[in-house]
């Protein structure tokens, strides 16, 4: 099971900063893994404008703690704001 930290607390719903069109905003969070195994994550989005900083960790162990950074940007011809399903799948073991 992770949890996630902003700012060092706990949160269930990350808040990205407003990013104005054709800029690229980035936001770090924490990821902690309370399982005792390890766990392998795999990162989501439904949208195309939103990535993660591809350094991040692919297994994260039983105790262990990481830093991840999401990076939204949209583009020039983007009609709607950031509403979007992301995250990461989580596999045990």
């Amino acid at each position: 099971m992770l949890k996630f930290l902003q700012n060092g607390e706990e949160t269930g719903d990350i808040q990205f900063p407003i990013t104005e069109v054709g800029t690229t905003s980035r936001l770090s969070l924490m990821i902690k893994n309370v399982s005792i195994d390890p766990t392998h994550i795999i990162f989501y989005s439904e949208d195309g404008d939103m990535t993660i900083d591809e350094s991040y960790p692919r297994i994260i162990n039983a105790g262990e703690s990481h830093q991840v950074t999401l990076i939204f940007s949209p583009t020039q011809d983007r009609p709607d704001s950031l509403k979007t399903k992301w995250g990461f799948r989580e596999v045990d073991g």
